[in-house]
């Protein structure tokens, strides 16, 4: 097996499994807006993010230009990472067991593109050094 093509293969996977997430979070923003209690209002503005973050996640993870373009942070794969594990912990706060569920996917997605993210920039920063 190459082991140059194991990271594009890691990247690839994480990439499918992003869009399932992103739509994952749509369909979970929109159930969580039609069913939210009015007497808190933070029950209201959640499902917004997540329908928001969903679009997001589904857009960097098919490279839509306006998004690549706007959220410079998305384009690697750190600010990635970040992002997948901040939408993680958001998702920690409600009380049902999908949600904690998607709480552990959205983290540990983020864990590995922080792990790619090390992986790929040792192997990139090693020429310069060895210079």
């Amino acid at each position: 097996m190459d082991k140059g093509n194991t990271g594009s293969k890691w990247a690839t996977s994480l990439k499918m499994l992003g869009l399932l997430l992103g739509l994952a979070l749509i369909i979970l923003g929109v159930y969580n807006f039609l069913a939210f209690d009015i007497k808190d209002p933070i029950n209201v503005v959640i499902p917004v993010y997540y329908i928001l973050f969903g679009l997001l996640i589904i857009g960097c993870e098919i490279n839509f230009k306006f998004i690549v373009l706007k959220f410079y942070f998305l384009r690697e794969f750190l600010g990635r990472g970040m992002f997948y594990f901040f939408v993680g912990t958001l998702c920690l706060r409600q009380e049902s067991v999908f949600q904690y569920i998607m709480a552990a996917v959205l983290m540990a997605v983020g864990v590995m593109y922080w792990i790619l993210f090390c992986a790929c920039r040792n192997k990139v920063e090693a020429p310069a050094q060895a210079v």
